[in-house]
């Protein structure tokens, strides 16, 4: 490249005396023309350096490997935004600049590296990953250091798994498994999901593209024949989950296909995943209700008996009944359990009387003394089980006052009104996910059913026993959320 260079400029420089010869006859013979003749002479000069230099450039790139791959660079990022080019067959180059790579799936948006750190700082072990591309196009944004764990989480790889049960089936590391992961989303090769499931909840991106110009229905209806993007599409008008969108009388295939379709529509950032949120809201406008009257109560038990219905469908409680999920208490259970045993000694007592009666037949005085005897010892009976429970009683309004304990002033009383707080457990469990922080409106379900090991059927009967201070509302996950940017590419 420099020789070529060197051998130009020595050619101007011959040619540079002739030309100032030359130059100087013609201003002398033309000066009555004015500057006209001087500015054609400078235009003809221009396009002359011009085409020098186009003819430089041509001989370089004939002659020179590197000339060929700093070509090949400028033409990928201008393009694609991904580079990945070997010099000389020892060093290979791999660059990815996202605000150009991600436009391949959002055409128009800009995804800043700032967003994509953001969603990877966020990036936790119940995440799930979605390929963007063919695992054939995976390996060439990849190290060749790395790529041997990119293969064996790829043969794990599966949408409806977390990141968790990948790294696990994978024999892999967690931490190697977020590298990986946040190396294909930066690369613009795969994006974060929760892993499919059918309580998963669904709508419309903000930022779809679904306009008259969109060819998205058009590959749509390549990867689905017979289906139409925009009626699909409209089940998520309002969020709407899988479950809802499918009946257990449907053919296994059919409801395969839907979850195609839907992932299919996340890949292409169509859809967007809205998670239940909680947040803790002491009422405390119930605790004057003997002074106000009950129309602030009926007002608060009208609006959460809607946000019941939003997260449990058809199926939510009724608004009319405000006692919680019909679960015996420990004290009754208790009394339930003396009375048994206290009608099972009562029984025997009476087994025992006609047997004896029956068979010996006493006299009168040994008959009553028998049935005295007898009595007495039922009473004590009785009478040590009613001890029992008044200790059991005892224990358990010292652990519902220890556990109030934990809430301040206001929103103890608020909680110490609610019927399901006279239940040891169910009170426990709500002080220990309150001092966790999970009512903060900050944690999902999925996210306090991971960390909390608990299933979703306990969190939804806690949310429910304790309605009358929690309250859910649905949005996105922030970690998500990110890649969901509304900002045109300039």
């Amino acid at each position: 490249m420099v020789a070529v260079m060197d051998e130009n400029s020595a050619l101007q420089e011959q040619e540079q005396p002739t030309g100032a010869t030359g130059t100087g006859g013609s201003v002398g013979t033309g000066s009555g023309t004015g500057p006209a003749g001087t500015s054609g002479q400078t235009v003809v000069t221009c396009a002359t350096a011009a085409g020098i230099a186009v003819g430089v450039f041509d001989t370089i790139l004939k002659n020179t490997t590197l000339a060929q791959f700093i070509k090949t660079i400028y033409h990928d990022l201008c393009t694609t935004g991904l580079l990945n080019v070997t010099m000389n067959q020892t060093v290979t180059l791999s660059f990815c600049l996202p605000q150009k790579a991600h436009q391949f799936h959002k055409k128009g948006m800009a995804v800043e590296p700032e967003t994509i750190d953001r969603c990877l700082e966020s990036l936790k072990p119940y995440h799930g990953m979605l390929l963007l591309v063919d695992p054939s196009e995976l390996f060439d944004c990849v190290p060749p250091s790395g790529a041997n764990m990119l293969l064996q989480l790829i043969e794990v790889y599966n949408p409806l798994k977390s990141l968790q049960n990948m790294a696990s089936d994978a024999e892999l590391l967690i931490d190697h498994v977020y590298q990986l992961v946040g190396h294909l989303v930066y690369w613009a090769k795969a994006t974060i999901i929760y892993p499919l499931c059918e309580t998963n909840v669904y709508v419309i991106a903000p930022d779809a593209q679904l306009n008259i110009h969109s060819n998205l229905s058009d590959k749509f209806a390549t990867k689905f024949p017979g289906m139409s993007l925009f009626e699909v599409i409209s089940d998520f008008s309002l969020p709407t989950s899988i479950g809802h969108l499918t009946t257990p009388l449907q053919h296994p295939a059919r409801q395969g296909r839907l979850a195609q379709m839907v992932l299919w529509m996340l890949q292409h950032h169509l859809l967007m995943q809205l998670h239940t949120y909680v947040q803790f809201v002491a009422n405390l406008d119930g605790i004057e209700e003997d002074e106000f009257g009950g129309a602030a109560a009926g007002r608060c038990s009208s609006d959460r008996a809607h946000a019941l219905h939003a997260l449990y469908g058809s199926s939510a409680p009724s608004a009319s009944s405000s006692q919680p999920l019909a679960v015996p208490t420990g004290g009754n259970r208790k009394h339930s359990l003396s009375e048994d045993r206290y009608s099972d000694s009562l029984s025997a007592l009476l087994t025992t009387a006609a047997s004896v009666t029956s068979n010996t037949r006493p006299s009168s005085a040994s008959h009553r003394s028998n049935i005295s005897h007898s009595s007495v010892g039922g009473l004590q009976t009785a009478s040590s089980t009613d001890n029992d429970e008044s200790i059991a009683s005892i224990d358990d309004d010292d652990k519902l006052k220890r556990l109030l304990a934990a809430f301040p002033e206001p929103d103890r009383k608020a909680v110490a009104r609610i019927p399901a707080a006279s239940n040891p457990e169910d009170l426990a469990l709500m002080v220990r996910l309150w001092k966790a922080g999970y009512f903060k409106g900050e944690h999902h379900l999925e996210e306090i059913m991971y960390f909390e090991n608990l299933r979703r059927s306990q969190l939804l009967q806690l949310v429910d026993k304790f309605r009358e201070v929690l309250i859910i509302y649905e949005t996105e996950d922030p970690a998500i959320a990110s890649l969901y940017s509304d900002q045109p590419a300039e």
